[in-house]
């Protein structure tokens, strides 16, 4: 990769980095959002529904009572309303903790903890080693890295009509 394609990256890097102003990423768990539905209500009542409906058919066929289900292989019983109930009640996806003062919800912990020591500070110092050495072959590695990275996006961007 030339160094003009590295710098390139370096800038594209700085610019991501430096948008906003720098402030630390602090990881958190304790979350300010109560709910957070990642499918409409339709969806959600249709796969209730659905969940119920194979719940029936695995009854039937094993001729268990219609009121009760086996929880799991250790052979715990509940009521078929009460799995139901439960489904539908905590179906609401809430994240393992946020950053960025709740901008960033990550929904497990070393996905946040990781996120937490790559942070635009972070992307600002690789960008300045990265115009720095644009001949060493970390930064190469690197370069090459950031430019599959964006031309796979560009290719589902275009894909999923974002581009337009």
């Amino acid at each position: 990769m030339t160094d003009k394609t590295v710098h390139k990256y370096a800038q594209q890097l700085r610019d991501y980095a430096t948008h906003f102003a720098m402030r630390d990423w602090e990881y958190t768990r304790n979350i300010t959002v109560k709910r957070l539905y990642t499918e409409s209500f339709k969806v959600r009542l249709l796969d209730t529904v659905k969940w119920g409906w194979r719940g029936a058919v695995k009854r039937t066929r094993r001729r268990i009572p219609l009121w009760e289900r086996e929880l799991n292989e250790a052979g715990g019983k509940v009521s078929w309303w009460r799995m139901t109930e439960a489904h539908w009640r905590y179906h609401n996806h809430l994240p393992d903790g946020m950053l960025d003062q709740g901008n960033i919800l990550t929904h497990w912990e070393e996905t946040g903890e990781y996120l937490q020591y790559v942070q635009p500070s972070i992307g600002a110092l690789l960008a300045d080693l990265m115009d720095n050495h644009p001949d060493l072959p970390e930064v190469q590695a690197i370069a090459v890295e950031m430019e599959r990275i964006q031309k796979d996006y560009a290719r589902r961007a275009k894909e999923a009509g974002w581009d337009e």
